[in-house]
């Protein structure tokens, strides 16, 4: 039996502070990190 490999990652996205969420939202998700509709990590 083959042993499972797990990888972990931390990325860094600087994004404007004066983006209104739904950009946020939009950024997050382009960039492959699934969240909610309020930009929390699910």
């Amino acid at each position: 039996m083959s042993r499972r490999t797990v990888h972990n990652a931390t990325i860094t996205l600087k994004l404007p502070f004066d983006m209104d969420t739904s950009a946020k939202v939009a950024a997050l998700r382009a960039a492959g990190i699934p969240v909610d509709a309020e930009g929390n990590e699910l």
